[in-house]
């Protein structure tokens, strides 16, 4: 939904809500599931980096299965494995 509806201009809230209406409208269920999906893999790799700050999808990577995860208490980044 936020794809579709970036960098577009609403002049009332009435037709922010009617447009989100629409979008919402043309979800699938496989959309849903794909959305639920992604939340997962967020929690797997927030559990793999101990609470520390994140950034980066291993997922998205060819050949690298490492995320980059700050350390607040050393104040130091490091790379973990996922």
């Amino acid at each position: 939904m936020k794809l579709q509806l970036k960098g577009r201009h609403f002049d009332r809230v009435e037709e922010i809500q009617l447009e989100s209406q629409n979008v919402l409208g043309t979800l699938r269920e496989q959309d849903f599931q794909h959305a639920f999906q992604q939340w997962q893999r967020y929690w797997d790799r927030s559990v793999a980096a101990q609470g520390d700050y994140f950034e980066g999808d291993p997922t998205k990577l060819k050949s690298s299965k490492y995320i980059l995860v700050y350390r607040p208490s050393l104040g130091t980044f490091r790379y973990t494995l996922v």
